[in-house]
Parts: C-alpha cells; sequence; structure tokens
C-alpha cells in the first residue's frame, strides 16, 4: 500500500469508528524504553500497550487487527489548540 492509500485507509476508518472501537495511545505517554540506531543494531523502541492490543499481535494472523505509528508534524498540534484563528486543512 504506498503512502496515499495508507492515507485513504486512515480517513476511512476514522470516519466509520462510529462504535469508538478505535484506539489512540500517545507514543509520549506509551514509549518505556528506547535506544538509538548505532553500527550493531537499528533504532528500537519499547512501548507499553494495552494486554488486549499483545494478545491480538500474538494472535492469529488472520484475526489481527491493523495497527500504525504515525507521526504528525508539532505544528499541526500547535494550529489545532492555537486560540488564534488560523486556516484549517480541510481534509475531503
Amino acid at each position: 500500500m504506498n503512502q496515499i492509500g495508507k492515507i485513504d485507509f486512515l480517513k476511512y476508518a476514522l470516519i466509520q469508528d462510529i462504535k469508538g472501537e478505535i484506539d489512540i495511545l500517545s507514543a509520549g505517554e506509551s514509549v518505556i524504553n528506547s535506544a538509538r540506531q548505532n553500527d550493531k543494531r537499528d533504532a528500537r523502541l519499547e512501548l507499553q500497550v494495552p494486554d488486549d492490543w499483545v494478545k491480538n499481535l500474538k494472535g492469529d494472523s488472520k484475526m489481527q487487527d491493523v495497527f500504525v505509528f504515525m507521526k504528525i508534524p508539532r505544528e499541526f498540534h500547535e494550529r489545532y489548540i492555537s486560540p488564534v484563528e488560523i486556516p484549517k486543512i480541510i481534509i475531503p
């Protein structure tokens, strides 16, 4: 799936989440350990997540939910919470 396909899938899931079934965790609150990349290993993050996420990922691969990591630039958050009226990006 290319980048556009991933974004379209994410928009679809968020719009269709009528029952509130999508969980979102803040990475800043979930990271409990990290290691930068070096010559001997890749960069790593250790996350604290709900137990049902772990059970889902360790279970039958045909029944697994979709888990994603997403980086949202700080400026989007600043514009979202800003008391100054800044035009927001409208996603069709």
